[in-house]
């Protein structure tokens, strides 16, 4: 790969500056390539994300080999975006492709099977398939009786994980091996509960910020576009991506927790974390230098889901607060 930093397999490759210069060209150039594609193809800036897509049961699939092809390059260029987006919008929108062209159903039928399109799409991402089932549950709300949905959404689901998994033996999301040292010694106390109510609580605050970080964002890179594109048509669309990728590769040069979509620092942060061998400070600043890159990515240009990055943010806060109470 070309990240190239030792795999993490080291305390010392998570350190301030251990990341490599040459992430900002790669960075770079692949925002300038996301600017480049748009631009050439005229690619809308107002196509609904996965959310909006698992809400309306439509996806549009005259987009749909862009999007994927988009989101490809953010993603093999480092942008802090998970997958996804795109996977959910090519099972979604060959599904819509199906049941508007080509075979006829019912509305709630043809809901159900926009859905089971993403969810298969979805399967092999987590290491158990029936988390893509759950994650568009909880995004959407599925018709028909609620047995038979799940039915029809893990079957598809659990179709693409096994494919998947019997080619690659692995699944996009690393399993890592279950540690029983909590449950074998566990026993429950009344303020524990106080203390889950206190992690939600925290876990709010960090939605929050990463909210107000995309929404900062969000206003610079329009703000942007507009008058570069007032100076010379395209301009702001090729270069709101090559700003944002030279800013990401800059983060994540200084934080190299930050690069990418967090699936390939999670193990890294758990592991060295857990030992103490990663400061609290560095994981602190990480976890804003990656909510910071994420915001960045969303809205340069880059196309990816959020999902991936904050749950490698949630891995450094959570060990943060391992590190102050060891229990």
């Amino acid at each position: 790969e070309w990240v190239n930093n030792g795999a993490f397999d080291e305390a010392s490759d998570t350190d301030f500056y251990a990341g490599q210069k040459y992430w900002i060209f790669v960075t770079g150039s692949a925002g300038l390539m996301v600017g480049v594609v748009r631009y050439l193809y005229s690619y809308p800036d107002n196509l609904p994300g996965i959310f909006k897509e698992i809400t309306d049961y439509h996806v549009d699939p005259q987009y749909t080999p862009l999007t994927v092809f988009i989101s490809a390059l953010s993603l093999a260029g480092g942008a802090s975006l998970g997958p996804e987006q795109a996977m959910g919008n090519l099972g979604g929108g060959m599904a819509t492709y199906v049941v508007e062209n080509l075979l006829e159903f019912e509305p709630d039928n043809r809901k159900l099977v926009v859905l089971s399109g993403m969810s298969a799409a979805l399967g092999a991402l987590f290491p158990t398939p029936i988390l893509g089932v759950l994650m568009i549950y909880e995004l959407g709300n599925p018709p028909k009786a609620y047995m038979e949905s799940v039915l029809l959404l893990s079957f598809g689901a659990c179709t693409s994980f096994l494919v998947y998994y019997y080619l690659m033996e692995y699944t996009y999301l690393e399993r890592m091996a279950t540690s029983n040292r909590l449950a074998d010694k566990w026993d429950f106390e009344e303020w524990q509960c106080m203390t889950g109510f206190v992690f939600g609580c925290i876990s709010g605050a960090i939605c929050i910020t990463a909210i107000i970080f995309i929404g900062i964002c969000k206003q610079v890179f329009a703000r942007i576009k507009m008058r570069c594109n007032g100076l010379v048509d395209g301009l702001g669309t090729i270069l709101c991506p090559t700003i944002g990728g030279l800013a990401v590769g800059t983060i994540s040069w200084v934080c190299p927790l930050a690069i990418g979509d967090g699936n390939m620092v999670l193990a890294p942060i758990v592991k060295f974390g857990a030992l103490n061998l990663i400061s609290t400070h560095t994981l602190i600043t990480s976890a804003f230098a990656k909510m910071l890159s994420l915001a960045i990515s969303m809205n340069c240009g880059f196309i990816g889901g959020f999902v991936f990055p904050m749950i490698a943010t949630g891995a450094m806060v959570g060990v943060v607060a391992h590190q102050q109470h060891d229990y």
